[in-house]
């Protein structure tokens, strides 16, 4: 497994950092290219460190919140061109069915205030993509799809909230992913990895969580089924069920993590 990185201090401040418009945004054109703002690349750690996104290829800018047609996120993110994402707007996304991201993309909602609701965003067999400061909350099915052999992704500084069924869902053999620094609120089923016990498969899944926030949600903080998981520096905030779990040959290594139950003593951390 790769290394936690840096000398593995317990995270016990800086929350506001997960979201909350701590990143500025950044002025730019159309015609820019995106090296002023893919710095942002430097910082990924863990299992998805090979992710680069959009970096090299045209910026896109994100011009209306209507769920397709010119300048909507839809437009950007299922054309195949590799591209950096940003927006000009803020507000509300209803995505009628999943938004199906295609490979070589940077969403970057850094300088905006940006939610997804309705339905998220579907990430299907596809490889080296970044989802940057977006907030998802009050959805049906999963917030993100992770599926179908996926791979080399990160995903950072987002919130989550409020979907009906997974916020983050890592199934059949996708792999070497990121997720950090996100938020993780009100919710039940919060990250499965690994379909089911018959998906022998998902052995090859890879995924790192390292300074994610996890605020009253109930279990699945993850789920892991066959593969391998190393979670880094993580707030477990008064769980509901369980804090983690690993099952069916899966391999969780858990490090300076704070598990704090609240008023459940006799909460189960894993």
């Amino acid at each position: 497994m790769p290394r936690a990185g840096g000398r593995h201090r317990l995270w016990l401040g800086a929350l506001g950092l997960l979201l909350g418009g701590a990143t500025p945004g950044l002025a730019g054109d159309d015609t820019a290219a995106p090296s002023r703002f893919a710095d942002l690349v430097h910082d990924v750690q863990g299992f998805g460190d090979r992710a680069t996104g959009g970096q090299g290829g045209e910026v896109y800018w994100v011009t209306t919140l209507a769920d397709g047609g010119p300048g909507s996120l839809r437009s950007a993110a299922e054309n195949p061109s590799r591209r950096w994402i940003r927006f000009r707007v803020s507000g509300e996304v209803h995505p009628v069915t999943p938004i199906a991201v295609a490979s070589d993309k940077t969403i970057d909602g850094r300088g905006a205030k940006v939610t997804i609701t309705g339905r998220g965003l579907v990430i299907d067999g596809q490889s080296n993509v970044i989802v940057e400061n977006l907030i998802f909350a009050d959805g049906e099915d999963d917030a993100v799809h992770v599926v179908n052999g996926a791979h080399d992704l990160w995903i950072d500084h987002c919130s989550l909230s409020n979907w009906s069924d997974g916020l983050i869902d890592v199934t059949r053999a996708s792999t070497d992913i990121t997720i950090s620094w996100c938020r993780f609120s009100h919710h039940d089923k919060v990250i499965l990895i690994g379909a089911s016990p018959t998906e022998s498969g998902d052995a090859v899944i890879r995924v790192t969580l390292h300074h994610n926030h996890f605020e009253r949600t109930t279990e699945r903080h993850p789920r892991l089924r066959f593969g391998k998981g190393h979670a880094y520096n993580n707030y477990y905030e008064a769980w509901g069920s369980y804090g983690a779990a690993a099952s069916m040959l899966g391999e969780l290594l858990s490090q300076a993590n704070i598990y704090d139950a609240g008023w459940d003593k006799d909460a189960v951390v894993t």
